[in-house]
């Protein structure tokens, strides 16, 4: 099993959480595979991606660096479950990169700050790699046009909710090679 994955197509659910310390949280039922992942809107416009690390005690961990603010308790009806047996990329991602772009709003000659805004995208391996399916439903074609995708990182216990902008592909005998990058949802 590879170690970094892509999963589309989740359930939508009803789960209420309870923080744990600062990067994890129990689900108070339900069932998960190990490394299931999980997207929990906690208002209106934020939420947490996780990741399952423990089945017993329904143990989600996520990246507090990208996921902040995250409240004691928490709880949707629109909830999404990605099931850990769903990854979608045929060839495997043997790396990955998280571009951060920070952008401040100054004001003054003082340069007092008056907004911030952090924005994440995950970049994927340089190779070769075939565009149109090749193997039933494991094809880079079927990656960048998934809906409700998520990245999960099975040795850091992360997950992030991303989506493909757009790139241009030169493609000879269905082959290509280039990195890919995906904006990371931060919400």
């Amino acid at each position: 099993m590879a170690d970094y994955l892509f999963y589309s197509g989740p359930d939508t659910e009803t789960f209420s959480a309870t923080l744990q310390n600062s990067n994890t949280f129990t689900i108070s039922s339900g069932t998960f595979l190990l490394n299931d992942a999980v997207h929990i809107p906690y208002d209106d416009v934020k939420g947490v991606y996780a990741v399952c690390t423990d089945t017993a005690t329904r143990l989600f961990q996520f990246d507090n660096e990208v996921y902040t603010s995250v409240p004691a308790n928490f709880s949707s009806n629109q909830s999404r479950h990605w099931d850990a047996n769903a990854d979608i990329v045929f060839d495997d991602v043997q790396t990955y990169r998280i571009l951060t772009s920070v952008e401040r709003g100054l004001y003054s000659d003082a340069y007092k700050p008056y907004s911030t805004s952090v924005d994440y995208n995950l970049i994927i391996n340089n190779k070769r790699r075939e565009y149109f399916r090749n193997v039933e439903y494991k094809s880079v074609k079927e990656l960048i046009l998934a809906n409700e995708l998520v990245f999960v990182d099975t040795c850091k216990s992360v997950a992030y909710g991303v989506g493909f902008s757009g790139d241009d592909f030169d493609i000879l005998n269905n082959k290509f090679k280039s990195s890919l990058e995906f904006n990371i949802a931060t919400r």
